[in-house]
């Protein structure tokens, strides 16, 4: 994993020696539940199995498969996650990374765990010619216990985020008025940043900064006090009393990504909706690198130093484009397929039109819109790539955000589009 933190070593080997344990004490114990030698295991809730001289099958199958290993799988990754916010308790900023790469860790553990039962399972109903029978699929094993894994690392990061800004309490104003201030520095290049200024008139207070594009929001001068007052902005007044001066301080930065994540529009719902879609156990497992680089540029985006790596995200979703299209074009094997990776709208263009003829026209349609969208979002990649470039137009935070979220609605889009194509 590129760009570990210093937790990461740490907690590898952790995550590897439970995985040690549980594999010596609970699960290799049945290879040899075929050769006549008593099977004797103990599960972390005290549940007890004796065998000996039976098939396996039947009861010890249904047994094997019926959640005896899944308490000792949750209370390894309860275990971890917990101490994993614990450990990050005196580096509250790098706990959400922290968290994720737990969660890499957990999730690797949970497939090689259930891929291990699968293959003993295999092994012990071949008997001995474990190839003559058909292996268990374990995905809806795998899925649930992933779903698990994410709900606490979910609740972790709220949990942490929570004590971290326990002693910030602002009004719901104050908040969007933070929320306003920020995202008008992020929509300026980081080369033109300017402060904010407030002025007062007729006893009505008006913001001005290039970011809000034209427009003079009103304000009022105690909240800017206020948000002053707990270290998220600076506020100086100018030699003419009347002109204020304010500029959000890397706190307040970090304090206006908080929010954004707990604001739930219900417009957000559909974000939501589509980052479990490629989130999901499915999607990880069939598209990993490109889950990985859009993952890694969407936590880029939200970080307290998003600007500085603007054009890493953008390299980050151009990256997951071509990991994607790769993994259909090797999937679905479309005919004078272009070869170069690089041509992501080609190679995606043969697969699609490999499979428009089992749509209806209304879906036809849909997948060719498809393809100009594809071009669209590549445009924005490319432009995010390059317009650091002499010459080029300088980029801002609204250019990555876009980025990430049509880059995040492309995959989403293509990959349910063809599984309503291809049985």
């Amino acid at each position: 994993m590129p760009n570990q933190t210093p937790f990461y070593p740490k907690r590898k080997l952790a995550v590897g020696n439970a995985y040690t344990r549980i594999d010596r004490e609970l699960i290799t114990p049945w290879v040899f539940f075929n050769s006549g030698k008593p099977l004797k295991v103990t599960n972390c809730e005290g549940r007890a199995l004796r065998y000996s001289n039976v098939e396996f099958e039947g009861s010890p199958r249904e047994i094997f498969w019926g959640g005896f290993f899944e308490p000792d799988f949750r209370k390894v990754i309860t275990e971890q996650i917990d101490q994993t916010a614990k450990d990050c308790e005196a580096y509250p900023e790098l706990v959400d990374t922290v968290l994720d790469e737990t969660a890499d860790l957990l999730r690797e553990f949970v497939q090689k765990a259930y891929e291990h039962l699968a293959e003993i399972d295999q092994r012990l109903r071949g008997k001995g010619y474990p190839n003559s029978v058909q292996r268990r699929p374990v995905d809806d094993k795998i899925e649930a216990m992933t779903s698990l894994l994410d709900d606490h690392i979910e609740a972790a990061k709220k949990l942490a985020a929570l004590a971290r800004w326990a002693d910030i309490s602002l009004e719901e104003e104050q908040k969007n008025l933070l929320v306003m201030l920020a995202e008008a520095a992020r929509n300026v290049p980081q080369d033109q940043r300017e402060p904010a200024r407030f002025t007062e008139d007729r006893s009505q207070g008006y913001l001005f900064h290039p970011g809000f594009r034209g427009r003079e929001p009103q304000a009022y001068l105690g909240d800017l006090k206020v948000l002053a007052g707990e270290r998220l902005i600076d506020l100086k007044q100018t030699s003419s009393s009347a002109v204020w001066l304010i500029d959000i301080v890397p706190k307040g930065f970090s304090y206006y990504g908080y929010l954004k994540r707990q604001m739930g529009k219900p417009t957000q719902r559909i974000e939501a909706e589509m980052k479990h879609h490629i989130g999901s156990h499915r999607f990880r497992s069939a598209y990993a690198e490109a889950y990985r680089k859009w993952s890694a540029a969407e936590d880029l985006l939200w970080s307290e130093e998003s600007e500085r790596h603007l054009t890493t995200i953008g390299h980050h979703c151009r990256e997951a484009l071509q990991e994607f299209a790769d993994v259909l074009v090797q999937r679905y094997c479309p005919p004078n397929v272009d070869s170069d990776k690089a041509h992501t709208k080609n190679r995606l263009r043969s697969v699609l039109e490999f499979h428009a003829g089992k749509l209806s026209n209304t879906e036809g349609d849909f997948l060719r819109t498809l393809l100009d969208y594809w071009e669209s979002v590549n445009n924005l990649v490319q432009r995010q790539i390059h317009g650091m470039q002499k010459g080029k137009e300088s980029l801002i935070w609204e250019d990555a955000r876009r980025v990430v979220f049509q880059t995040l609605v492309l995959m989403f889009e293509v990959d349910r589009a063809l599984s309503r194509v291809v049985s």
